[in-house]
């Protein structure tokens, strides 16, 4: 009989940000069970490797940022790299920091093995 197992997330990037609990004793294929897929391609070393880069666009409206004192564009980019890291499935900062003035879309990618 399949049995679930609970996983959490952890800041470790060992297992992907995921803890996951024992295996349990009797499973019919671990592929299938909570994380199996994550674990099993772990255990077997199937990762793939990537290299690439993407680009992002952020448009923003009515953001007040102060000004003169040498830190303006930093504030910017800060606020802008914060609203494309909480749109990301694996954010581990809270949803409600979602600032609906942002506007964030991948403009390209070259992704490759």
């Amino acid at each position: 009989m399949h049995q679930e197992r609970k996983c959490v997330p952890t800041d470790s990037s060992l297992h992907g940000g995921l803890e996951c609990g024992d295996l349990p004793k009797q499973t019919r294929n671990p592929k299938f069970s909570c994380c199996g897929l994550l674990v099993f391609n772990l255990i077997c070393n199937k990762m793939a490797k990537f290299n690439g880069e993407v680009t992002f666009r952020v448009k923003f409206k009515d953001l007040r940022v102060p000004v003169g004192f040498g830190m303006t564009n930093s504030i910017i980019f800060h606020e802008c790299a914060t609203q494309i890291y909480v749109r990301s499935g694996w954010s581990k900062i809270s949803k409600t920091l979602k600032d609906e003035r942002f506007e964030v879309e991948i403009s390209d990618k070259k992704i490759r093995w």
